[in-house]
């Protein structure tokens, strides 16, 4: 049986983009040969936290999880799942939550996006004025419950994700040895801040979208004014030798050439025939899978804290 590893992933942020591929999802089919992948969607911490864009996160969330299975998954030895899907977390959360300090669980969501939203912001996205319990909560303990108890090995993240580590390591420190949980490793991927068309870090309104056409993706490539910026992609994407040759000031040939590896690199994203209907089995198969050994750590747990429960 081979070891679990974690990758978790926001809906919210939109389409993934070149720097979502190759921070996480490029290595993908090959730790698929070396750990049992479970890649997590959180859905439902979009729901939390954008409750006005609810009705578009399933559209959302099928999308990404296309892109995802275009990486070259195999869906017979890795599983892409969805929050919503796996309700054991949540009672599973009842007693991870018995390890942490609410103290320090409310400097840490002073520290998250919620926590850092003005009064206006929190209005535009249709949040309360004050934040709710599980707004507080569910971000900062759900997803560290999950990876403790599918009993992963390794997870894996940009340094967004670090955040949960200390997370991980309270309860495995507090409670570890006990309920049988185990700190996993934390695996750094191979580029962590990518440049953005602008020169800036990658994000939504400077990124080069993994499914754009190639005339948008012609489009966008033609933002960037910095070799360095070129440097950067060519680098992430393992093209040393090509990197090395960029051109300063860039001209038509670095365009062109820029555009071809990409287009290249992005074509099964782009042309992914995936049905949603498909994509709904793949996720329901995923959710069994890891419903079944969640129910069985919770089995542990609740006879760990003497609550047998009830059949």
């Amino acid at each position: 049986m081979k070891p679990i590893m974690i990758s978790g992933h926001n809906p919210m942020t939109g389409p993934r983009h070149l720097g979502h591929l190759v921070s996480t999802m490029a290595d993908w089919p090959s730790l698929e040969d070396k750990y049992e992948l479970y890649i997590v969607i959180d859905d439902l911490i979009a729901s939390v936290l954008y409750p006005r864009g609810r009705a578009q996160i399933i559209n959302r969330t099928f999308n990404i999880a296309r892109e995802f299975f275009a990486t070259g998954i195999n869906p017979a030895k890795s599983h892409v799942i969805l929050t919503s899907m796996v309700p054991e977390v949540h009672e599973l959360a009842f007693f991870t939550g018995l390890m942490l300090d609410i103290e320090w669980l409310n400097k840490l969501y002073k520290e998250s996006f919620g926590g850092l939203l003005g009064s206006f912001q929190r209005y535009e996205l249709g949040l309360p004025r004050l934040c709710s319990v599980t707004e507080a909560v569910y971000p900062q303990t759900a997803l560290a419950t999950m990876t403790v108890c599918l009993g992963a090995t390794a997870f894996q993240g940009g340094e967004e994700m670090r955040g949960y580590l200390h997370i991980i390591d309270a309860i495995c420190e507090k409670a570890g040895r006990r309920l049988g949980l185990q700190k996993p490793q934390f695996l750094t991927s191979r580029s962590t801040f990518l440049l953005g068309t602008d020169g800036r870090h990658m994000a939504s309104e400077n990124a080069i979208y993994l499914s754009s056409s190639e005339g948008e993706l012609q489009r966008d490539i033609k933002k960037v004014k910095s070799p360095d910026v070129f440097r950067d992609w060519y680098s992430a994407l393992g093209q040393e030798n090509l990197a090395k040759k960029v051109d300063d000031p860039l001209n038509a040939n670095s365009f062109r050439k820029m555009h071809e590896v990409l287009a290249a690199t992005f074509k099964p994203f782009r042309e992914s025939q995936m049905l949603n209907t498909d994509i709904a089995v793949a996720l329901e198969d995923s959710a069994l899978a890891a419903r079944e050994t969640l129910c069985s750590r919770l089995a542990k747990i609740k006879k760990a804290f003497g609550i047998p429960g009830y059949s």
